[in-house]
């Protein structure tokens, strides 16, 4: 019976596609490797991880913040009492403070990095990749503005739904990759992934009405 329990706990949808989603990454990381090696010459190989590396560094900004939000919408309570206790946020006032808060930290992200990357490209003399790289930096503001919303959902009993659009991003957006590896768009493919990691998310809460309203 226990072991029966153990086996449930385990196979628990949410639980899945986490795995699953964690397992495509890991393998679509090393076919990505190998099409890097592959498709790229060995200049380029140096400007993919470099801008990847810069692109990464968006977390410095983000600091986490999203695990701390995860526990305040899961103990907050809808209300629209006059009454509600000023020592307590409602919903409305708390996802919209960390909304605003995110888009004050988006903007931080996108003007240090978006000027940090266009110099040092001029710098090696690789202006053609100016444009993919601002547009890499466009799709993670939109990524760090959709989080709060995506924290929410999952906070408020969407972790299935949650877990099942992250894998499906991790799939569309490596494939993506994969494609414009093999298709020679060379270093312009990263802005293609990050394109589509912002898609699906943006996707995910126009499309989803049931959660579009719990947010509205």
């Amino acid at each position: 019976m226990i072991k029966n329990n153990l086996i449930a706990n385990i196979l628990r949808p949410e639980v899945v596609f986490n795995i699953s989603t964690r397992a495509t990454q890991a393998f679509g990381g090393l076919v990505s490797i190998v099409l890097i090696s592959r498709f790229l010459s060995v200049e380029d190989q140096g400007y993919y991880y470099a801008i990847q590396a810069f692109a990464a560094s968006y977390v410095l900004f983000e600091l986490g913040l999203s695990n701390t939000l995860i526990n305040f919408f899961s103990n907050s309570k809808v209300s629209d009492d006059e009454a509600i206790s000023k020592s307590r946020l409602s919903d409305g006032d708390m996802l919209a403070g960390a909304a605003y808060l995110y888009l004050c930290i988006s903007l931080c992200m996108a003007t240090i990095l978006s000027v940090t990357g266009y110099f040092y490209l001029l710098s090696e003399a690789r202006a053609d990749l100016i444009g993919s790289w601002l547009l890499i930096i466009s799709c993670i503001f939109v990524n760090l503005n959709c989080l709060p919303y995506l924290i929410y959902i999952e906070a408020k009993g969407g972790v299935i739904a949650i877990n099942k659009m992250r894998l499906i991003q991790s799939l569309v957006s490596i494939t993506a990759l994969c494609l414009s590896l093999i298709y020679g768009l060379g270093v312009q493919s990263l802005g293609i992934y990050f394109t589509s990691v912002a898609l699906v998310a943006c996707l995910f809460l126009v499309v989803e009405r049931n959660y579009r309203n719990l947010i509205l």
